[in-house]
């Protein structure tokens, strides 16, 4: 599915992803390598500002792309500046580079790689590990979900907003663009980096759900596929 941030079409496919509750554990497991414990935080270099294609030229160069040949990394240096283009810290004051309703920063990035799952850390531009074993396919009903060497997952923690006072209709609407705005940066990103990449608005729910372990009511809103 190729990215489609304005109207409509957006806010539909957010609240469609958004309204699929997570379920409880369940689901096969992937083997994989031993990956490290669950907790270790691995620090990526954080980017420059500068090197890589203008944002006019990677525009030009953005487009979905479904034919992935594998591999199960990409270098540091490369991730910790897709991670960071979908939602890092590019300010002092801990801001993101994509809006947040009511600065909520409530979008959080999960990445999948071929051995293991990792928790988006933008305050510190790390990942932290999860859970061990290969979980790509787990992230999309298409088959290429498994060959892409990363798959990232988009999800929203509603309590957030939700103790604002926002109602969940417009927190539905809200991760819905948040996402959508971290998705469009990731794919500029690769468009840079030489990768492809396409956003997926659909997933085996309850094998997903088990493999993340989100907290109750945490909600999915999109995942996108990444790699050579």
């Amino acid at each position: 599915m190729e990215h489609k941030w304005l109207g409509a079409g957006l806010v539909a496919m957010g609240v469609v992803g958004l309204c699929t509750l997570l379920a409880g554990p369940g689901g096969a497991e992937r083997t994989a390598p031993a990956g490290p414990e669950a907790g270790v935080v691995r620090v990526l270099p954080f980017p420059g500002h500068d090197g890589g294609m203008g944002v006019y030229e990677a525009l030009a160069m953005r487009r979905a792309s479904r034919d992935f040949d594998g591999g199960e990394s990409l270098p540091d240096e490369v991730l910790g500046r897709i991670l960071w283009a979908a939602a890092g810290v590019n300010r002092d004051d801990g801001r993101l580079t994509i809006p947040t309703a009511l600065d909520s920063r409530d979008l959080r990035v999960f990445v999948l790689d071929g051995k293991g799952i990792w928790l988006y850390l933008p305050e510190k531009n790390a990942l932290r590990f999860l859970k061990a074993g290969d979980w790509r396919a787990a992230s999309g009903k298409q088959g290429f979900a498994g060959e892409a060497t990363v798959n990232l997952v988009y999800a929203v923690d509603p309590s957030v907003q939700a103790g604002k006072g926002v109602p969940l209709e417009a927190i539905a609407r809200n991760g819905a663009f948040e996402a959508g705005c971290a998705a469009q940066g990731v794919a500029l990103a690769c468009a840079s980096e030489g990768l492809k990449n396409v956003v997926r608005g659909s997933w085996p729910a309850e094998e997903l759900a088990a493999a993340l372990d989100l907290p109750g009511g945490w909600w999915i809103v999109m995942a996108q596929s990444v790699g050579k």
